[in-house]
């Protein structure tokens, strides 16, 4: 139900950018959906010269939508809490694009980091494209579970902001 709430509410959205995959066979004729894409990762904290990954963050999948008409708009999926080894996964599913009638072409998604539970490192990076998203390349393609599997990251948020890149 939550993800039902997040999505209709990010649909509503329709300012977002987003570079796009237009190869993503996950895709059949007409933009729908017919896998459950996947995608999976890992968060760390780096503080200093060490690295330890992070429980309980979060990542973000975010999909431009197209429309007939030329609108875009988008679907994100937040993935469940990282982890103790850093691990998340994000699924879209089919099912959940039929429930909300979705109408376009599947364009492109990205991944990015979304939160951390840990107030000494939630600094964002973008080591592996975590704040300016990590494009969905090349798919594990899992045909037992009806699914193709991308791998981001690792992704890294930091106790400082480096001012050096822009940050």
């Amino acid at each position: 139900m939550a993800l039902k709430l997040v999505i209709l509410f990010l649909l509503s959205l329709a300012f977002f950018t987003l570079t796009i995959d237009a190869s993503n066979s996950t895709v059949a004729s007409g933009g729908k959906l017919k896998e459950i894409i996947g995608v999976q990762g890992v968060i760390y904290c780096k503080t200093g010269t060490k690295q330890f990954p992070i429980e309980g963050a979060k990542g973000r999948v975010t999909c431009l939508v197209v429309d007939e008409n030329g609108y875009e708009s988008v679907i994100t999926v937040i993935s469940n809490k990282t982890d103790k080894n850093g691990y998340f996964l994000a699924k879209l599913y089919p099912s959940a694009l039929e429930e909300l009638e979705f109408k376009g072409i599947l364009t492109g998604c990205k991944a990015y980091l979304n939160s951390s539970p840990l107030r000494k490192c939630r600094v964002p990076t973008d080591i592996k494209k975590g704040m300016s998203g990590a494009p969905l390349l090349l798919p594990r393609i899992l045909p037992e579970d009806n699914i193709h599997l991308y791998s981001v990251g690792p992704f890294v948020y930091t106790s400082e902001p480096d001012f050096h890149h822009g940050y």
